[in-house]
Order: structure tokens, then sequence, then C-alpha cells
């Protein structure tokens, strides 16, 4: 159990936290749920388009009969498309806000980018550390009573 630690403390479940403070850290940085001018309707329009194309290009990838993103049974339940989707969306919100930021020109320099992803991890901080104790709580658990979770 304890040569796996690094295993234990870093799990799905621990990632997804993880990208969903970070997700939330771009939105609330980026200044999209800030009161709107007329340079940021242009962004926003701009973010519209881009997920509309984005969207439309991974539905036809995954829909496609000889996808790879479906499963063995060549069916989109169960596939690595379906258990990857909630990665996919919040990075997607990653890449949409960091596109109005750059819009709108709140980021001028790479510091300003890292400032966008960092965000979120400097304000929710205690809550990457709640996720890791858990997710060692729950490895912990599912190995002293050899349950699958």
């Amino acid at each position: 159990m304890f040569y796996n630690i690094p295993v234990s403390f870093v799990n799905k479940w621990t990632m997804l936290c993880l990208s969903a403070i970070i997700g939330i850290g771009s939105v609330a940085r980026c200044g999209i749920l800030a009161p709107k001018e007329k340079k940021d309707i242009n962004a926003l329009y701009l973010v519209l388009f881009v997920s509309v194309i984005f969207i439309s290009a991974l539905l036809v990838s995954a829909l496609h009969p000889q996808s790879p993103l479906l499963s063995v049974t060549g069916e989109i339940r169960g596939s690595a498309f379906i258990h990857g989707l909630p990665t996919i969306v919040i990075w997607c919100i990653i890449f949409l806000s960091t596109i109005y930021a750059v819009q709108t020109k709140r980021t001028k320099t790479i510091d300003d980018f890292s400032d966008i992803f960092m965000y979120g991890i400097r304000k929710f901080s205690s809550i990457i550390v709640i996720a890791m104790l858990l997710s060692f709580v729950t490895s912990c658990f599912t190995y002293i009573f050899n349950i699958n979770i």
C-alpha cells in the first residue's frame, strides 16, 4: 500500500478536481463574468464561434462508425469518450476562457497566462488537499477491505 502512495494520492477523481479548480479559476480570472463592453461582446462572439466548431468536431469524431473514441463493441456507451467527457468539457472551458482573455487584451504576457491557470489553485488550494486526502483514504479502504470502486 505504501509503495503505491503516489497512485493513491493521484487518481482520476483528484485530477478531475484539479482540472475543475483550474477551470473555475480561469473563468473567474479571464473576465467573462464581468460587465460587458463592446470589445467584450465581440470576444464573446468569437468564443461562441470557436465552441461551436469544437463541439461539432468532437461530435463528428465521436459519432463516426470507425471512431477510435467508441468502445470495443462500437458503441458510444462505455467508451473512452464518455469516460473522458468531464475532463474534455473542463479543458474546453479553460481553452475558451483563455481565448476570451486574449481577445479582450486581459492577457499580454506569459505571466498573465500562468496567472489565469494558477488563480483557481491559489484560491482553492485547501480543496485540492482535501481531494488528495479523500483519494488516499479511499485507496486505503479499497486495499484493506478488497473493494472495487
